[in-house]
C-alpha cells in the first residue's frame, strides 16, 4: 500500500557494528530489553572487564529484529541469541586487540559521527526518546560509536601490515586470470590485486588473532541467564570440533535456502560440516596442512582450498582431452563483440511547477468530494494502488502510516472528508476518515501523484544536448561531468557492453547499447531510450572473433582442471 510506512531494507550482518548499521537500528523500538536479570547488573566478565547486561540484550534484540524481517515467525530466537551473545564476546576481544595494537580513535571523529546521527533525525525530542528506549545516554552512545570506529581502524591497521610481494600478486592473477580477471592483463588489474590481497590476508590475520584471543580469554561470572549461550562442542569428528556457534552461524545462512524452515536448515548444516571434514581429512592424508592458530571453520576452508589446488596441480591433462573439451564447448571461447563507453545518465526531477499542477488537481477534487461520492471519485481519480478499491485503506494502527497522513487522519473528524490536502513523499492526498478510535482508524484516500511534465522533460533534454556540445567542443571534460549535478544519476565508464543490450551495473538497455555499437569511437552522442536520457562516448570496441584452439588453450586447460577438481571432490565426498 502506497502510504504504508517504508521499512528499511535491513540485511543480516556479522557482529561488526558499523556506524551505518547503528543508525538504522536506532530507529527500532526495543520493547523487550530485560533489566536486572539474575543476581547481578552485568552479563559476564571477560579478562576482568565487566560487560553490561544492557549491551548483551540490545545486541540480541537488534539482531533478532534483523533476522525476523527475513524469517518472521520461523526465526528460532535461541539461535539468534546464541549468535548475538558470542558477537558481544568477539567485539570485546576486538577492543582488546585494538588496545594491543595501540589503535585509537580521535575524539573529533567520534563527535563527527555522533553529530551525523543527531542531524539525521530532525526531531531532537524524538532523538532523546530513542536514546532512552535503547538504553543510551550521550556518553554511552559515543562509546558505541568509538567501538564501531575502533573495529574499522583495527582491521584496517592489520591489513596495512601486509604488503603483497610481486610473486604473490602474480600467483593470485594466474589463479583468476580466466575467471575474475578474464580479458585483463596483469598490469591492468595489479592495483585491484593488491587491494584484494590486502583485504583477504588482513581478514585472515584478524580472524587468527581473534581465535587466539578466544582461546586465551578468561570468561567468568557469567549470569545464569546466559550460561546456555556459551560456546561449546556440538559436533566432533576425526579430530575436528564444530561448536554450537559454528552450527548456528551456518544454520542462519541455510535458512535463506530453506525459506526459513529451521529443521531442514539444521540438517543441511550438519551435512555440510560432515562434508567439510571429509574433504579436510583427505587433504591431511595428502600431506597438506594449514596453520594451527586458526578456528576450526577457517582450518576447514583452508584445507579445502589447498586440496582443490593440489588436485589441479597433480592432474595431467592430455592434448586430446583439451581438444575434445574445446570442441564440445567451442562457443564459450569465441570472443563476443563488446564495447566500453563513458555514459552519463540523466534523470528528470519533478519541478515545483509540476508539483503545483498536481496540487491544483487535488484541490479541485477536494471541492467535489463528500462522504457519499468519495468511493466513486477515488475509483475515477486516485493514482494509488487502492484507487480501484475506492481508496479503501481499511483499519490501521498509529505508527503504520507516514506521519503527515497519520496526523491528518487522527486530527480529522469521523465520517467527514479532511478539509485540507495532505502532502507526503507519495504525492497529494484527499482523505475521508470513515471511523476512528484512540489508537486506530479506518480511512479512504485519493492520491494525486507528482508527475514530470513534458516541459520538464524538454528542459532536461536541452541540458543533455548542451552537455554533448560542450564535450564535443572541449569546453567540458567527461571528468568534470562526472562530478555530477542535480539531474545526473550516474556518470562513469562502463565496460563489457554486449550487443544483446546488457550494460554491467545498468542492466538491459537495448536501445542505448545499440546506439553505442553504431557510434564512432570517441564521439559524444545523445540518446533518448525507454524514457531515459543519456550522453555517451564509445571508448573501446571489440569485434566478434571465432575461437582458435591454440590461442585459447591455456583458458581451456584452466576450465577443464576446475571441472576435474570438482569431480574429484565429489568422489571424495561420496566415498
Amino acid at each position: 500500500m502506497a502510504v504504508r510506512k517504508l521499512r528499511k531494507n535491513m540485511k543480516p550482518i556479522i557482529w561488526v557494528i558499523t556506524i551505518a548499521f547503528f543508525v538504522s537500528m536506532l530507529t527500532v523500538i526495543v520493547s523487550n530489553i530485560r533489566m536486572g536479570m539474575g543476581n547481578q547488573s552485568y552479563a559476564f566478565k571477560i579478562n576482568g572487564e565487566k560487560v553490561e547486561t544492557l549491551k548483551v540484550e540490545r545486541t540480541m534484540t537488534n539482531l533478532s529484529g534483523v533476522y525476523q524481517q527475513y524469517f518472521g515467525a520461523n526465526l528460532d530466537k535461541e539461535l539468534s541469541n546464541l549468535i548475538a551473545f558470542n558477537q558481544v564476546i568477539e567485539k570485546e576481544l576486538t577492543m582488546q586487540i585494538a588496545k594491543k595494537l595501540k589503535v585509537k580513535v580521535p575524539k573529533k571523529e567520534i563527535n563527527a559521527e555522533y553529530d551525523k546521527i543527531v542531524n539525521s533525525i530532525n526531531d531532537k525530542e524524538q532523538f532523546k526518546r530513542m536514546l532512552q528506549i535503547q538504553g543510551y545516554t550521550k556518553t554511552t552512545l559515543k562509546k558505541e560509536i568509538e567501538e564501531g570506529l575502533l573495529l574499522e581502524k583495527t582491521i584496517a591497521a592489520i591489513k596495512e601490515q601486509y604488503i603483497p610481494s610481486e610473486d604473490e600478486l602474480k600467483e593470485e592473477y594466474e589463479e583468476n586470470k580466466y575467471g575474475t580477471y578474464l580479458g585483463k592483463t596483469y598490469e591492468e588489474v595489479k592495483p585491484e590485486l593488491e587491494a584484494q590481497l590486502k583485504d583477504k590476508k588482513g581478514i585472515e590475520k584478524y580472524s587468527a588473532l581473534l581465535h587466539e584471543e578466544k582461546e586465551n580469554m578468561k570468561l567468568e561470572a557469567v549470569d545464569e541467564e546466559y550460561v546456555k549461550y556459551l560456546e561449546q562442542p556440538s559436533l566432533e569428528k576425526d579430530g575436528f570440533v564444530i561448536t554450537n556457534v559454528d552450527m548456528a552461524n551456518r544454520t542462519i545462512r541455510n535458512l535463506f535456502a530453506t525459506g526459513g524452515e529451521v529443521t531442514q536448515a539444521e540438517e543441511m548444516t550438519k551435512q555440510s560440516f560432515e562434508t567439510d571434514i571429509k574433504i579436510a581429512k583427505e587433504a591431511i592424508k595428502r600431506g597438506l596442512s594449514v596453520e594451527e592458530n586458526l578456528s576450526t571453520t577457517d582450518k576447514l576452508y583452508g584445507l579445502r582450498t589447498k586440496l582443490e589446488k593440489d588436485i589441479k596441480d597433480s592432474y595431467k591433462v592430455s592434448e586430446d582431452e583439451l581438444k575434445n573439451f574445446f570442441e564440445k564447448n567451442k562457443l564459450a571461447y569465441d570472443t563476443a563483440a563488446s564495447s566500453d563507453a563513458n555514459i552519463v545518465e540523466f534523470k528528470a526531477e519533478v519541478s515545483e511547477k509540476d508539483k503545483e499542477t498536481a496540487l491544483e488537481k487535488a484541490k479541485e477534487i477536494l471541492k467535489e468530494a463528500t462522504p457519499e461520492n468519495f468511493e466513486e471519485l477515488a475509483i475515477k481519480y486516485s493514482e494509488g494502488p487502492s484507487g480501484p478499491k475506492g481508496g479503501d485503506l481499511g483499519w490501521f494502527e498509529k505508527g503504520q502510516m507516514v506521519k503527515p497522513f497519520e496526523d491528518a487522519v487522527f486530527k480529522g473528524e469521523s465520517g467527514k472528508v479532511y478539509p485540507e490536502i495532505v502532502e507526503t513523499q507519495f504525492g497529494h492526498h484527499i482523505i475521508y476518515v470513515e471511523e476512528k478510535e484512540e489508537s486506530k482508524a479506518k480511512a479512504r484516500h485519493i492520491l494525486i501523484t507528482n508527475k514530470i511534465s513534458d516541459e520538464t522533460k524538454k528542459l532536461l533534454k536541452d541540458e543533455a544536448l548542451s552537455v554533448v556540445d560542450k564535450l564535443q567542443n572541449k569546453e567540458l571534460t567527461f571528468e568534470e561531468v562526472s562530478k555530477g549535478g542535480k539531474n545526473i544519476v550516474a556518470s562513469k565508464a562502463y565496460t563489457g557492453i554486449t550487443e544483446g543490450g546488457y550494460i554491467p551495473e545498468l542492466g538491459y538497455k537495448i536501445e542505448l547499447a545499440k546506439e553505442i555499437f553504431k557510434s564512432e569511437l570517441n564521439k559524444f552522442q545523445f540518446v533518448e531510450s525507454q524514457g531515459e536520457i543519456y550522453v555517451f562516448q564509445k571508448i573501446k570496441e571489440v569485434k566478434y572473433k571465432k575461437a582458435d584452439f591454440e590461442e585459447v588453450k591455456d583458458r581451456v586447460k584452466y576450465d577443464l582442471l576446475n571441472i576435474k577438481s570438482q569431480e574429484e571432490l565429489k568422489k571424495i565426498i561420496e566415498n
